[in-house]
């Protein structure tokens, strides 16, 4: 037996550089259909690994329900202060996917956007969680901002992550002799 680099045997390495964002951990609230704003603010999001580290989590039933999703970090994510999961089918976002698939895709959410609060932040170009007044959740974007009554901004969207779907037909060759539909 031995140990890394004794007797010419080298374990396979791999290192976070020191602007390297590890893979983030986030709670899954709920499906955007079932999910009411009650369920978006319930979870607890675990602190982000700094840059170039990672972290190790203890979880629990209790810190949400829904469980947890791993998603790639980025700065937008790491810059976030209170990001939480949505799951939601592609057709209920207008997300055309494959072949008319309607797959599972995740939201994350920044819940702690300013435009929650703040009317002079709002973007009429950005995507956001709104919430209606009997706490029934939506996403999509509005060209002004709800007046706060019958609906309010509940969180941002940061971004939408998307399965990979395969084709069920082939990838065509470029050369038309091979395809099914060529006739000579």
């Amino acid at each position: 037996g031995g140990v890394h680099g004794q007797g010419s045997r080298f374990m396979p390495l791999t290192a976070l550089h020191s602007d390297d964002h590890a893979p983030h951990l986030l709670p899954i609230a709920g499906m955007l259909s079932e999910c009411t704003l009650d369920d978006l603010l319930a979870p607890v999001t675990p602190s982000p690994p700094e840059l170039g580290r990672w972290k190790y989590y203890m979880l629990s039933q209790e810190s949400t329900p829904h469980g947890f999703v791993v998603v790639e970090n980025n700065e937008l994510l790491a810059a976030s202060r209170n990001p939480v999961a949505l799951v939601a089918l592609s057709a209920e976002l207008g997300i055309p996917m494959t072949e008319g698939v309607n797959a599972e895709v995740v939201v994350v959410v920044e819940r702690d956007d300013p435009a929650c609060t703040d009317p002079e932040v709002f973007d009429d170009r950005t995507f956001y969680v709104f919430a209606d007044a009997a706490g029934a959740l939506s996403v999509g974007w509005r060209a002004a901002r709800p007046d706060g009554e019958a609906e309010r901004i509940v969180g941002r969207v940061l971004y939408t992550w998307l399965p990979y779907v395969a084709p069920t037909k082939p990838k065509a060759s470029g050369f038309a002799e091979c395809s099914d539909d060529f006739a000579f």
